[in-house]
């Protein structure tokens, strides 16, 4: 992963809510990058599409994710 560039994070164990958070968040990455090589691409290719995707979203409050 780290030749990737993908920061790997960890939540703790004893907190469900932080850990559901995170789950969610990996189960929406693995299904853009699905989307992204039925469209076509390779992995790497869908793995760049699917980082910048998120980089460029907004959050329920309108913000980016990086502000």
């Amino acid at each position: 992963m780290v030749e990737s560039g993908i920061l790997h994070l960890f939540s703790p164990v004893n907190h469900p809510e932080s850990n559901s958070y995170c789950e969610k968040g990996v189960g929406i990455m693995k299904q853009k990058i699905r989307k992204s090589l039925d469209d076509g691409h390779n992995m790497e290719q869908s793995k760049v599409i699917t980082c910048y995707s998120h980089k460029n979203s907004l959050n329920e409050n309108n913000e980016s994710h990086f502000s």
